[in-house]
């Protein structure tokens, strides 16, 4: 829910430094069974509007996900453009964000 808040603030802020580019969270073969479902549950528990999409859907929007996909939900997302956003917000995004290093 912390990202969905910082989305809104840049948005309203900085709206033209955002480009919209939508996200998916999928649930592949292997995956635990449930994952879904309370990946469902919780979006809906913090308010976090979602679709769900048909995997074959996903597939034609997004041909190089992993075939093995069995659910997938599309929600907001976008990524910031720092050639467009003033400088003290691209600083912010950067040493605010967590690192892959930090996963």
């Amino acid at each position: 829910m912390e990202c969905a808040e910082e989305s809104a603030i840049l948005r309203r802020i900085q709206a033209e430094a955002i480009e919209d580019t939508g996200g998916y969270f999928v649930q592949f073969a292997g995956d635990d069974p449930d994952y879904a479902d309370r990946w469902v549950e919780s979006a809906r528990a913090i308010g976090l509007p979602f679709e769900e999409i048909d995997v074959a859907e996903l597939l034609r929007r997004e041909p190089r996900v992993n075939p093995s996909a069995q659910r997938a939900m599309h929600v907001a997302d976008g990524s910031v453009d720092g050639d467009d956003a003033p400088g003290e917000i691209a600083t912010c995004l950067l040493y605010t964000s967590p690192s892959p290093r930090d996963s």
